[in-house]
């Protein structure tokens, strides 16, 4: 075998190789970014979620506040026509 045909040899095993590891990069890579995007969208499914819950959540609070000082105001008025009551009996 001649030194041509071994070098012609070589560099088509070589070209071979290359094209075979290109191959399985390019399979892992898809198959890394098809795990990348369903891991991706289990987060944001996650993420949506807990917004969702966290709006609820920031109304009742909200609500919650709102009946408070309903309730503290209501406390207020009964407390100072008391006042005035004891105030003006006196006087």
């Amino acid at each position: 075998m001649s030194v041509k045909t071994q070098l012609v040899d070589t560099f088509n095993n070589v070209k071979e190789t290359a094209k075979n590891i290109n191959e399985k990069a390019v399979a892992v890579g898809e198959e890394v970014l098809s795990e990348v995007m369903e891991g991706g969208e289990q987060w944001q499914e996650l993420g949506k979620k807990a917004i969702d819950g966290s709006v609820k959540l920031v109304g009742q609070q909200q609500e919650l506040l709102l009946t408070a000082l309903e309730t503290v105001k209501e406390q207020l008025t009964v407390s100072s026509e008391r006042l005035k009551n004891i105030v003006s009996a006196k006087g």
